[in-house]
């Protein structure tokens, strides 16, 4: 895909900010993993009920929808807000052990993002202990890609950053 919303895509992962919060292996640095996470943000945040079981084809499909129709300004806010404060917060970034899982980092950031949509705000004490906690690992290894577990798993971040 070209056009604005590829490019609008590829100046997000450059933000310092974004990157304070992924941490990515070396060899995944420069081969559009951090394009992909920020596709993978806005799909599931406005477009979730489309997930069925193949990301790809959720990202393909999502990706056709936002060259169409996508809320630049709305989508830039919530993006910034979202990426900044975790950012401050986790100043080493979303991870466990040395890097980011992308199943974590997708149930937080959207999670965050959701909450931020409705009050305007996250709530961010005690992220670094639930972040690591037994109750979000389980919904984040194993089987997890099926549209019940990253509902539930993004609802479990959702009732964190709420409280």
């Amino acid at each position: 895909y070209k056009g604005e919303f590829r490019e609008f895509i590829k100046d997000l992962a450059q933000k310092h900010y974004f990157r304070d919060v992924v941490q990515l292996p070396k060899n995944k640095e420069n081969n559009a993993t951090y394009e992909e996470l920020v596709l993978k943000f806005f799909a599931y945040l406005n477009d979730q009920k489309s997930f069925v079981h193949s990301v790809v084809d959720f990202l393909n499909d999502y990706m056709e929808k936002a060259t169409k129709k996508f809320d630049y300004d709305g989508n830039r806010d919530v993006f910034k807000y979202v990426f900044s404060t975790l950012s401050s917060v986790l100043p080493k970034g979303i991870k466990r052990k040395a890097k980011t899982p992308v199943i974590l980092y997708e149930a937080m950031s959207v999670g965050a993002a959701r909450v931020y949509k409705k009050i305007r705000k996250i709530n961010t004490n005690g992220i670094k202990s639930w972040m690591v906690s037994k109750d979000l690992e389980v919904l984040t290894t194993g089987a997890t890609n099926s549209p019940k577990m990253l509902r539930d798993r993004i609802n479990y971040c959702i009732g964190k950053f709420s409280e």
